[in-house]
């Protein structure tokens, strides 16, 4: 070959092979890999033009930098730069170049997302060396930062047609790593800045409007519903300020593990436990297993509450990875079983808002996460809080709880009103009863005084007779004597056995007992009870005072909804369309009312049955 021809091609082809090379390793060859700017830029994510390092090594601003022993490639995920696991890879490297193609300077800001970073240095490769710009912390002052804002950015000044090469170390102290980067010119970075502040602080104060009205009236009005949302709201809140690294500024204790970088995911095992009182709450206007529920929730709280205890643990690998690897699978259970008691609530209840709130609040955020991990070949399952939509959440919970609370004030209202109808019921009967005792003491007991009193006035003085009519009033006396003991600490079985058992004491009647709901009746509602228990009396005592029979039985029997109450005797009956103008079958009649009982009386002349049901 002729030595010009092949010293023309020598240059070419060592070119072709430098060009192989670097996009064997991963630079410069592919156009595609390098941010290229034009006058006219503004804004632009370089997530999948950066280049990362499989392994890792200390820089050295002294020596030269060799690409190769880093072993880069590049980062194929649109939204994130995930660089690992703290507990594996707590320090990570990142390379990407800019190319200016204007014919002016560009004064432009790297800004990189730090939720999952604690520490980022940005160096400028120059002469094939490193040279450190910036290196920024988490509680690095802002007045010594060369942009004075809690992101983790910096400013890069690239001269026209000129080539700036970035160097990125990144360390990660809990939990996963990764981040996100994005290029603005600076006036659109000073704009973006602006605008998130605002924004962040608008979501702080609305939050914190929320939180206060909800638990002032929720407290005040002794509303568990609105407490808990409150609280939730705060909590939430409180996660908020971690997205918009105020937590940053904050002095955390040294003794406390806790600190600016993990107090994220402690918030988020927060939220997890708060929201189960809240929801229990919720469900319980519809039927379900409510212990099965309070069983599968503290299951639940507790997990949680144990990892949150591990972030004031000291640091270490056990810690980091449990926290690590528990936060996603922990958040998505929860997320699960607050769904499934939405669409309970929704088919049994017919209330959509609790399900609106869980698919339109945490749902986007679990489908993004699992979405990305599939399709983009993410190698972890990420929560990223970014995702989540807090306005749309604060509002539906505080609909959810603002709505109950309307509907507990109606049915407050409603209450009060059957209340007062109550207390005008009971003390009519209190007055009837007082009546009929007084009626009973004039007619039945002063008559039989009487009766006595003349048989000892009479000549010839009839003592023995005197002395039967006397014993006569005596039982009279103690049988309305037992009949106004108050026994409201008693269940209703414990009474009926004791009235049962006096009045069989008391007259030639012999009475029978039988519950065949083996105790079952007495978890009846208190009032209900005591309701119950009146009317059976009064039944009693009318069989002992009119019905001349010689036995009589009391049954208790469980319905598919409710319980059965049976009596019967052999009696003379009486005239069942007569039986509601005695004060006593009045008073029945009111007490049934107030308890929402069912009522039946059959009678004739071979005896008389009496039934009365719950409903």
């Amino acid at each position: 070959m002729n030595p010009i021809r092949l010293i023309y091609f020598l240059p070419q082809v060592s070119i072709l092979l430098l060009v192989a090379i670097c996009r064997a390793l991963g630079f410069g060859g592919d156009s595609t890999s390098v941010i290229q700017l034009g006058s006219t830029f503004r804004y632009q994510v370089i997530n999948q033009k950066t280049y990362v390092a499989q392994t890792y090594s200390s820089i050295d601003t002294n020596h030269i930098f060799d690409a190769r022993q880093f072993q880069f490639i590049k980062n194929q995920q649109k939204e994130i730069i995930e660089l690992g696991k703290a507990y594996l890879n707590k320090n990570a490297l990142m390379y990407f170049e800019v190319v200016n193609h204007s014919t002016e300077n560009l004064d432009i800001v790297l800004e990189a997302s730090h939720t999952r970073l604690d520490q980022l240095e940005c160096y400028l490769i120059k002469n094939n060396k490193p040279i450190l710009l910036e290196k920024l912390q988490r509680n690095t002052p802002l007045y010594l930062r060369k942009n004075p804002y809690l992101y983790f950015s910096f400013p890069l000044e690239i001269a026209p047609t000129d080539t700036v090469k970035v160097l990125l170390h990144s360390v990660r102290n809990y939990g996963l790593h990764m981040t996100n980067l994005e290029l603005y010119r600076k006036p659109a970075f000073f704009q973006h800045a602006i605008i998130q502040n605002l924004k962040s602080i608008f979501q702080l104060i609305y939050c914190f409007i929320f939180t206060v009205v909800l638990l002032l009236l929720g407290f005040y009005f002794s509303e568990k519903l609105m407490i808990y949302a409150g609280v939730m709201i705060g909590a939430a809140n409180a996660n908020m300020c971690t997205m918009s690294y105020f937590y940053d500024l904050f002095p955390f204790p040294s003794f406390l593990n806790i600190n600016a970088c993990n107090i994220g995911s402690f918030w988020i095992l927060g939220l997890n436990v708060l929201f189960h009182p809240f929801t229990y709450e919720v469900v319980q206007t519809i039927p379900i297993n409510l212990k099965r529920y309070t069983i599968g929730a503290k299951v639940l709280v507790v997990l949680n509450m144990a990892v949150m205890a591990l972030h004031f643990l000291p640091s270490s690998y056990f810690t980091l990875f449990v926290i690590t690897n528990s936060l996603f699978p922990l958040t998505l259970i929860n997320t699960l079983w607050a769904i499934f008691h939405a669409a309970l609530l929704f088919v049994k209840g017919k209330r959509i808002d609790y399900l609106v709130a869980c698919l339109l609040g945490v749902l986007p955020t679990m489908l993004k996460s699992v979405t990305n991990y599939f399709l983009e070949s993410q190698e972890n399952l990420i929560l990223n809080s970014d995702y989540f939509t807090p306005f749309v959440v604060v509002i539906l919970i505080s609909y959810i709880s603002f709505e109950q609370f309307r509907k507990n004030l109606i049915f407050r209202k409603i209450h009060e009103s059957k209340m007062d109808l109550l207390k005008d019921d009971m003390e009519s009967i209190r007055k009837n009863e007082v009546e009929n005792i007084g009626r009973q003491l004039h007619d039945q007991v002063g008559n039989t005084l009487a009766a006595a009193l003349g048989y000892l006035n009479k000549k010839n003085t009839d003592v023995l007779t005197s002395k039967k009519i006397l014993e006569e009033a005596i039982n009279d006396i103690r049988f309305m004597s037992h009949n106004l003991v108050k026994d409201d600490s008693q269940s209703l079985i414990t009474k009926l056995e004791r009235v049962i058992e006096q009045y069989d004491e008391f007259s030639n009647i012999t009475f029978h007992f039988h519950d065949f709901t083996e105790g079952k009746v007495n978890q009846i509602e208190h009032l209900t009870q005591q309701n119950i228990y009146m009317i059976l009396k009064e039944c009693l005592m009318n069989i002992v005072k009119h019905s001349k029979a010689q036995e009589a039985f009391l049954q208790i029997f469980e319905q598919e909804k409710g319980f059965r109450f049976m009596i019967e005797d052999d009696g003379v009956g009486f005239d069942v369309n007569q039986e509601g103008k005695g004060i006593g079958l009045l008073n029945m009649r009111k007490r049934a009312f107030i308890s929402n009982l069912k009522v039946n009386i059959e009678s004739n002349p071979a005896g008389t049955t009496i039934i009365i049901e719950t409903m």
